[in-house]
């Protein structure tokens, strides 16, 4: 596995995902009915990619708010990121 990549990602409170705990691979496939999270999944990607390029708040915007973003609204959810990497070796 590449040392830049992710490890492990814990997501807890984005948009339909309540709590999510997944051990990533060099290659992760989605895999669920309709209505299971798979876009939501992909889309928080999109929100860090925005975050890290200085657009967070015009992206959370755009996509109807922070209470659109987060799993019950932000009166009754922590959103929390854990990524892990790998030690360089």
């Amino acid at each position: 596995m590449n040392p830049e990549q992710l490890s492990r990602l814990k997501l807890e409170g984005y948009k339909s995902i309540k709590e999510c705990d997944l051990d990533l691979k060099e290659l992760n496939v989605l895999i669920g009915p309709n209505g299971a999270g798979k876009s939501n999944f992909i889309g928080f990607f999109k929100l860090i990619q925005q975050a890290l390029e200085g657009n967070l708040q015009r992206f959370i915007s755009k996509h109807g708010g922070p209470d659109s973003c987060l799993h019950f609204g932000r009166k009754e959810t922590g959103n929390r990121l854990h990524p892990e990497r790998h030690p360089a070796q």
